[in-house]
C-alpha cells in the first residue's frame, strides 16, 4: 500500500472529474475519497482544502494523470482500475433509459445521443473517433480512411471460427450476458432497449461519430433475414441523421461478428452516400439507380418501405442462386458464396437502400478469397471488407502507424527489403508491396491508392456491362 499523503493532488483529480458527471454532497463526496483509496491501494489521509484543484481534462488526460501515479504497476491494469472507480458513480441501466428517452421526446435524437455518447465518454468505455482522412482517388472518386489503433486486428480465418465458438459464456462480445464484465469490459456499458427484442449500444472502438450496433436479444448468426428489416427502418425514422446496415453474412466479406445478429449504425456520411448516380428504371414505386461505385451496387429508393423490404427479398433470392462460371463467380445452393451488404438512410421522406453484393469463394490462388484483397495488398489490409469498407470508408490496423515510416524512410535511403528485412524482420509482410513505397510520396497518396484498389478487387463482376445485364434479370424475373 502506497504512503498516502504523495496522491493528494491525484485524489483532488479525481473527484473534481468525478463531480462533473454526479454532483458529490456530505454522503458521496468521503465514499467517493474512500473508494479511490480502496481501488488504487492508496493508505487513507484526512481531507486538506490546499489540494483542492479543478480537472479539466477528459477520460484519456485522466488516465495518463493516473499511470503517472502508478510507474511500477501494469498501465492496462491501471486503465481498469480506473473504470472500475468510474463505474461507481455511472447512472443506473434504468435512469439512462429514463434520462435518453425523455431528452429524445422534449429535445431531439441529437441531444439524448449527446447524452448518450457523453456518459460512455467519460467512463472510459467509449473513444472519440480515429481522425478520418476525406480523400480522392486517381480516378475522381471520394473515398476516406483511417488508421485506428484501438481496435486490434482479426485474421479471416479466427472471425470463421470464431461464429460457430458456442462452447463458453457469454457466447461472444455482443450478448447482454457480457454486461458487468471485465473480459471483455463490459462493466460501463449502459445498452438501451429498442422495441421488444433488440438493443442498441456504442462501439467501445467506433470509427465515426455515434458509431454502434443494434443488436438481437437472442444469440443467433448475423444473416440476411427479411423479416429483421423493418426494425432497421424504424431505427431510421427515430435518428433520420443515421445510417444503419448490414453486414454480409459470410467471413472474408462480412463483419468481425458473424455469430450475433447486428445492425451497425453511425452518423456521417459515407462516400457511397454522395457519388453520382445513373437511373436505371422505374418500377412499382422504387427508383433503381446504379452509383458510380466501383463495387457492384444497385440504389433503390422509394418512401414505401414494405415495398423496398419486397424488392429486397426479390433481388437477394435471385442473387443468392445464381452462379455464373464463365464470369468467375462461384456459388452452390449447398455451400453459399453469394451474398449481400446492405446500407440504410433516409433524406426528406425517402429511403435509401444500398445493395453491395459479395461473393466469399477462394480457391488455391486466392486462399483469402477470389474478391478479397489482392496478395500483394494484404500487407495493408488483412481483415474483412466489411459494411462500412464497402461504402468507401476504410478501417485500417493500428500497427501501420509504427511500419509505413520505417518503410518509406528504406525506401528514401534506397535500402533494398532484404536488407530492411535484417533489422525488422516483422516487415516481411512487405515483400510483395515494398515497391508502392518509391511510387507514393506520403501515407495519404498510398492508402488513397491502396483503397482505391482493394474496392476494385471485391468487384464481383469485373465488367459494368455484365453487371447491369444481371440487375435487369434480377429486377425482371
Amino acid at each position: 500500500m502506497d504512503n498516502g499523503r504523495e496522491f493528494e493532488t491525484f485524489i483532488s483529480a479525481l473527484l473534481s472529474y468525478v463531480s462533473r458527471f454526479q454532483k458529490l454532497n456530505r454522503f458521496s463526496y468521503p465514499y467517493a475519497r474512500n473508494l479511490a483509496f480502496s481501488i488504487f491501494e492508496i493508505e487513507p489521509f484526512p481531507d486538506s482544502s490546499n489540494a483542492k484543484q479543478v480537472f479539466k481534462g477528459d477520460f484519456s488526460s485522466l488516465l495518463l494523470l493516473t499511470r503517472s501515479y502508478f510507474p511500477r504497476i501494469d498501465p492496462s491494469l491501471i486503465e481498469e482500475r480506473l473504470k472500475i472507480y468510474l463505474a461507481h458513480f455511472l447512472p443506473s441501466f434504468e435512469n439512462v433509459e429514463n434520462i435518453f428517452w425523455k431528452l429524445l421526446k422534449k429535445e431531439g435524437a441529437m441531444t439524448a445521443f449527446s447524452f448518450y455518447r457523453e456518459l460512455h465518454l467519460w467512463s472510459g468505455y467509449n473513444a472519440y473517433p480515429p481522425k478520418r482522412h476525406d480523400v480522392l482517388d486517381s480516378e475522381g472518386h471520394f473515398l476516406a480512411y483511417t488508421i485506428n489503433e484501438a481496435k486490434p486486428e482479426k485474421k479471416n480465418q479466427d472471425i470463421a471460427k470464431a461464429k460457430n465458438d458456442v462452447a463458453h459464456y457469454p457466447f461472444c462480445p455482443l450478448c447482454l450476458e457480457n454486461l458487468g464484465l471485465l473480459k471483455p469490459f463490459r462493466l460501463n456499458l449502459r445498452p438501451l432497449p429498442f422495441d421488444d427484442d433488440w438493443f442498441f449500444q456504442l462501439s467501445p472502438h467506433p470509427y465515426m461519430l455515434n458509431h454502434g450496433v443494434l443488436v438481437s436479444d437472442e444469440h443467433r448468426f448475423l444473416t440476411l433475414e427479411i423479416s429483421d428489416l423493418p426494425i432497421a427502418f424504424k431505427f431510421l425514422d427515430l435518428f433520420p441523421s443515421f445510417f444503419i446496415g448490414l453486414n454480409a453474412d459470410l467471413p472474408r466479406v462480412g463483419g468481425s461478428i458473424l455469430g450475433h445478429m447486428h445492425f451497425q449504425f453511425a452518423e456521417g456520411v459515407l462516400p457511397l452516400f454522395s457519388v453520382k448516380k445513373k437511373e436505371l428504371l422505374k418500377k412499382d414505386e422504387i427508383n433503381f439507380y446504379r452509383p458510380d461505385f466501383s463495387p457492384n451496387t444497385v440504389l433503390l429508393v422509394s418512401s414505401n418501405v414494405s415495398k423496398i423490404i419486397a424488392w429486397i427479398k426479390k433481388i437477394k433470392d435471385y442473387w443468392y442462386s445464381y452462379e455464373n462460371q464463365k464470369l468467375g463467380i462461384y456459388n452452390s445452393l449447398t455451400f453459399r458464396n453469394n451474398a449481400i451488404s446492405l446500407l440504410f438512410r433516409k433524406s426528406e421522406g425517402q429511403y435509401y437502400a444500398y445493395l453491395i453484393f459479395r461473393n466469399a469463394a477462394c480457391n488455391r490462388e486466392f486462399p483469402e478469397g477470389i474478391f478479397h484483397v489482392r496478395p500483394s495488398l494484404l500487407s495493408f489490409k488483412k481483415e474483412s471488407i466489411g459494411l462500412i469498407e464497402a461504402g468507401g470508408f476504410f478501417i485500417y490496423p493500428g500497427r501501420l502507424k509504427s511500419e509505413l515510416p520505417l518503410l518509406f524512410k528504406a525506401n528514401k535511403e534506397g535500402k533494398s527489403i532484404s536488407s530492411l528485412l535484417k533489422e525488422h524482420p516483422g516487415l516481411s509482410i512487405y515483400e510483395g508491396s515494398y515497391d508502392l513505397f518509391s511510387k507514393f510520396k506520403d501515407e495519404g497518396e498510398l492508402l488513397t491508392y491502396v483503397s482505391s484498389e482493394i474496392l476494385k478487387d471485391i468487384r464481383v463482376f469485373k465488367l459494368e456491362e455484365d453487371f447491369l445485364s444481371f440487375l435487369k434479370k434480377a429486377i425482371d424475373e
